[in-house]
């Protein structure tokens, strides 16, 4: 009768290569389960873009392949009082605390109401946002990032004319001619 204690080398291995397996087959289930959770996560993507070869706006993308829920985009104030000439500030800082659903494969378009060349070029652009999947549940993962643009890199890319740029140097040289004449015709006659 064979002593249980007594465990031959060949058992040993075949006790050790069983193991191996089985950690080798669970390995891949794991990373799976990983990677099929991760699908279901939202993604959102910001971006500075140049729309219709001049307007400077802010792109929010999703990517992903659930809806999501934008709870904030801040952008740098000091940087929006410098480009700020039309007014929009008001409205691009109530996005501070909002609640704007983007779909998959979605995109939302937020302009600065200001041509590239009128973008400050000293200062960097900072956006810091926050979103979520949806529905939302106590469970849910709020993920916060920020993003950081360089208007003067956009310029380098802007080699080409426009017709709008055109247009709108034409406008701004008679613009200042018909002001010039305004003045002179408004000089008293000596």
């Amino acid at each position: 009768m064979e002593n249980i204690s007594t465990v031959s080398g060949l058992e040993i291995t075949a006790i050790v290569i069983s193991v191996l397996a089985f950690v080798v087959s669970v390995i891949p289930v794991i990373i799976l389960l990983r990677e099929r959770a991760e699908k279901f996560d939202p993604q959102l993507v910001v971006s500075f873009e140049i729309i219709r070869s001049s307007l400077a706006c802010v792109v929010l993308k999703n990517t992903g392949q659930v809806p999501l829920a934008l709870s904030s985009l801040k952008f740098q104030e000091d940087w929006l009082n410098a480009v700020n000439s039309h007014g929009n500030l008001n409205e691009l800082l109530t996005l501070k605390e909002t609640c704007v659903v983007v779909h998959p494969e979605q995109q939302h378009v937020i302009s600065f109401s200001a041509n590239h060349f009128e973008l400050p070029k000293d200062k960097s652009l900072l956006i810091e946002y926050k979103y979520h999947k949806l529905p939302k549940t106590n469970k849910t993962k709020i993920i916060t990032d920020k993003i950081e643009f360089d208007p003067k890199q956009y310029d380098l890319f802007l080699l080409y004319k426009s017709d709008i740029d055109e247009l709108n140097k034409m406008l701004k040289d008679k613009l200042s001619g018909i002001e010039k004449l305004l003045k002179i015709s408004k000089r008293p006659e000596q």
